[in-house]
């Protein structure tokens, strides 16, 4: 409850003391916590040498507090696996990754050695949906539209590869769109 629910310390003593009558210390949760840690270090290390080895790996962070100051939630996860890791810097970047990294685009994962940059449709989309309510850009709503359909027939396909001749169809698809989208920044006015 305290670590997958994220249930805080005097809300689970209240939740253990309503349900089975029991007092339990802050500091014997304390010590729950401490035990399973140190039984699942094995475990840990384990996903974590899985997940930098994956042909394919999502990258993100997070701030959020611990005891009041901010503190960066690091996550790279598979299909299967998800390996957390806190940082005070934001910066704390995994070592030894290997394969494709997918990422928001974030600068500082452009400094990881040893593999290949893919980028986040999500982040995408959402940046798109931005242009598209607040800069009336008109090639953005084409943009979005064709990166859900193809999202779309890529899960059409499971896990076979898409056929090469719908593919070369797919990104020449994409590449008009990206031209577009140029051409119209390429014409704007320069900021004043």
């Amino acid at each position: 409850l305290q670590q997958q629910h994220y249930l805080p310390e005097d809300r689970l003593q209240t939740l253990l003391s309503d349900l089975v009558g029991a007092t339990i210390a802050t500091a014997t949760l304390t010590g729950f916590s401490e035990d399973v840690y140190a039984q699942l270090a094995d475990f840990e290390q384990e996903t974590l040498s899985q997940v930098k080895v994956a042909k394919v790996k999502h990258l993100d962070e997070t701030g959020f507090r611990i005891g009041s100051k901010t503190q960066w939630l690091h996550v790279a996860s598979t299909d299967r696996l998800t390996y957390y890791h806190t940082s005070p810097k934001r910066k704390a970047l995994l070592k030894g990754l290997t394969h494709t990294v997918v990422h928001d685009h974030w600068k500082a994962y452009y400094q990881l050695k040893d593999v290949s940059h893919s980028l986040c449709n999500q982040h995408h989309l959402r940046e798109l949906k931005a242009v598209i309510e607040y800069d009336k850009e008109a090639w953005a709503n084409k943009m979005q539209r064709f990166l859900r359909f193809a999202h779309r027939y890529r899960q059409g396909y499971s896990l076979q590869p898409i056929p090469q001749d719908k593919l070369r169809r797919l990104l020449a698809y994409y590449d008009e769109m990206i031209e577009i989208g140029l051409r119209y920044h390429a014409e704007l006015p320069p900021f004043a």
